[in-house]
């Protein structure tokens, strides 16, 4: 028996600490029922590798700032700079 999955949002951020990131959390708890995950582009040490299978496994993409959407090549799941939750409503 197949088990459902929980959708994946993908975040794009900055920096850990910075204001993207805060959003990020404040969305992130209003929407659980997503998996959220961040991959900071701006800090440290940049692994091509793990971005790579993030983008992959991620059914949503959300680049926080507009030239994010230059590291990837997917854009048929991509929301452009997010600010509101209005991309995650339901239409009946």
């Amino acid at each position: 028996m197949e088990t459902e999955r929980t959708p994946v949002v993908l975040w794009l951020v900055d920096n850990p600490d910075w204001a993207y990131a805060s959003i990020v959390r404040q969305v992130g708890a209003q929407l659980p029922q997503y998996e959220h995950r961040v991959h900071y582009l701006a800090h440290g040490v940049q692994d091509g590798a793990r971005l790579g299978l993030l983008l992959r496994r991620a059914d949503v993409v959300v680049p926080m700032y507009v030239l994010y959407h230059q590291v990837t090549n997917r854009k048929d799941n991509m929301a452009l700079m997010l600010t509101g939750l209005r991309p995650f409503e339901v239409t009946p």
